[in-house]
């Protein structure tokens, strides 16, 4: 099983505000609420371990925004005409040029030129992802995708696999001018094979962490997983932005055999202007 992950990043529908009194009144004052929903089917670690697929490197830490570039490893199908991946989404935190300070998050979508490099036009501090936004008749990308410094490959942001429409990070940026509260966890045990019962026997946790690194980070909120079926928790996590500001998703479980079941975990997360000046992407 490979681990995958999906992201969704929207304003929030009339239906949700309905639902949502705080997406409500956020809506109301003018604070531009957006909903970060993060999907990961994972293959039950045995350690505490930071979900994360396809990233290397997070262009974390730099002072100064910068412009990355983008590729596949197929120059015949992932191309504008072609049958493989036509137009990729970059999914991350910075502004619209090398000194902006009103870092904001931000979903640039890009042509793919194949095995030539495409520049993307917003500056970036945080790589979260990339997904497939139009493809041709083979649906997803024919060559890996891979996120990189302009004009090099020493530093690998992000890499969405061959025939994957999606990559993401676990860790959440809060950017300045925005405020955080995480809105709901749901986690699943996923059989992976018939004879699979979908029980951990020893258990595992989900946890959320705040800033650091991962396995020393503080603990802001943990659940119990396994062997329950089924989490379904409305915690209160809220983040003030100051642009280095983030939560981490780890998760740990462990088993005699962890072949014959997966780990499933939606988080999601509202997102929220601090002041009026402060909006969207």
């Amino acid at each position: 099983m490979t681990n995958s992950a999906t992201y969704t990043y929207e304003t929030p529908s009339y239906l949700d505000r309905i639902e949502n009194p705080f997406l409500e009144q956020l809506h109301r004052v003018g604070r531009d609420p957006k909903i970060l929903s993060m999907k990961f089917l994972y293959a039950t670690p045995a350690a505490d371990t930071e979900i994360r697929t396809s990233f290397t490197n997070v262009l974390d830490g730099i002072v100064t925004p910068v412009k990355v570039d983008i590729k596949s490893s197929d120059n015949t199908k992932d191309i504008a005409a072609g049958v493989g991946a036509r137009t990729v989404a970059i999914f991350g935190i910075s502004g619209t040029s090398a000194t902006a300070t009103d870092f904001k998050l931000q979903e640039e979508i890009v042509t793919l030129t194949g095995t030539s490099a495409v520049t993307t036009t917003l500056f970036y501090k945080r790589i979260i992802g990339t997904r497939t936004v139009t493809a041709g008749s083979e649906k997803d990308p024919a060559g890996n995708l891979t996120v990189h410094e302009v004009g090099g490959t020493s530093n690998t942001y992000c890499t969405q696999a061959a025939g994957t429409n999606f990559s993401i990070n676990a860790r959440v940026y809060v950017p300045t001018g925005y405020n955080l509260h995480m809105h709901s966890i749901k986690a699943r045990r996923l059989p992976t094979v018939s004879t699979g019962t979908g029980n951990l026997t020893d258990g595992g946790v989900i946890t959320i962490k705040r800033d650091g690194s991962l396995l020393t980070q503080v603990d802001n909120q943990k659940f119990p997983v396994l062997p329950l079926n089924l989490i379904d928790e409305h915690p209160c996590v809220d983040i003030t932005g100051d642009d280095d500001d983030y939560v981490t998703l780890s998760v740990q479980a462990i088993d005699t055999d962890v072949t014959t079941v997966d780990l499933y975990i939606q988080v999601s997360y509202i997102i929220y202007a601090t002041s009026t000046t402060a909006r969207g992407y």
